[in-house]
């Protein structure tokens, strides 16, 4: 099913069926993406270039910083989450 209607802005579910439809390969390993995973790859690669933790609570619109800080600290944990599932080449 298509998840855009000619002419109609992208709903946030579409967005989501978009974002869900990929999959990326990590450590020799293919893992389904989602929209959480594109928030946290965001905050972690704005606080590597130095971006400050208040500006980047505003951007991704957390209440408090330390929200912010466990988005960046969940991106951090990426690396130690297994797939899913992995597909045998």
């Amino acid at each position: 099913k298509a998840f855009v209607d000619i002419g109609l802005p992208l709903s946030d579910r579409g967005a989501q069926r978009a974002v869900n439809a990929y999959h990326a390969e990590y450590g020799g390993q293919m893992m389904q993406v989602n929209a959480h995973d594109l928030r946290r790859t965001y905050a972690k690669l704005c606080r590597d270039a130095g971006m400050e933790w208040e500006d980047l609570r505003d951007n991704l619109g957390h209440a408090s910083v330390m929200t912010t800080e466990k988005y960046v600290g969940a991106a951090l944990d990426m690396k130690k989450r297994k797939p899913k599932w992995a597909i045998e080449v």
